[in-house]
């Protein structure tokens, strides 16, 4: 696929996996709509665009979950209404005292298990809950069969859904319109030689993002 010439190398490096993906989960998949609150748990580089994609598609609430303290104040600059850090304060109390009733999606961007079937009860009769991240191969999600009732979906997702060829270039277009922001997510570009120090950095939790320039 060709690389419009007005858009930076640098950017056109993100957009492939953690964007699209986000973003796709959001407005593609789940399909979120305007007015609707959200939930996002997981605030690395796909959680982020899941909240823009949110953001996009007009959601009300979007509400961030994270341990780290930098993914959270990324998740307000990129459109997250409200910022819980779980280190001290219990998900399920901060999601509560936002939306006493439940999130119409809640997103689990982090591949853990035990994080999907928290997500999941944290969301409204109607709802749906999407699990994003990867998990473990051969783990079991443990949801209470019961809060399947009252038309509560689980539902998985694989790349946001995105057609490349369609969607790529739709997102280009939603940065080069500013609504889209791929400057913040950029955190360091580094060379080659330091590819360790990106590595790193995405371990500890630092960056959104690093992209190696040559």
């Amino acid at each position: 696929m060709p690389v419009r010439k007005d858009l930076p190398w640098t950017h056109a490096a993100i957009i492939g996996c953690s964007v699209a993906t986000g973003v796709g989960a959001a407005i593609r998949h789940a399909k979120v709509e305007p007015g609707s609150s959200v939930l996002v748990v997981g605030c690395g580089g796909v959680g982020l665009n899941v909240i823009q994609g949110a953001r996009l598609a007009g959601a009300k609430t979007i509400i961030a979950i994270d341990n780290n303290p930098v993914k959270l104040e990324l998740a307000g600059r990129l459109g997250a209404t409200h910022t819980v850090d779980v280190r001290t304060t219990e998900m399920a109390a901060g999601v509560a005292a936002i939306v006493p009733g439940g999130v119409d999606y809640a997103f689990e961007v982090v591949g853990s298990p035990d994080l999907v079937a928290a997500a999941f009860e944290l969301v409204r009769s109607g709802g749906a809950c999407v699990m994003v991240g990867s998990p473990p191969t051969g783990s079991k999600i443990p949801i209470d069969g019961r809060a399947l009732f009252a038309d509560r979906r689980l539902i998985g997702t694989t790349g946001g859904n995105n057609v490349p060829h369609r969607d790529i270039p739709r997102i280009v277009d939603l940065y080069r319109a500013g609504r889209l922001d791929l400057d913040t997510l950029i955190t360091q570009r580094l060379p080659l030689a330091r590819v360790q120090e990106a590595i790193d950095a995405a371990e500890a939790g630092t960056v959104a993002r690093s992209v190696i320039v040559f």
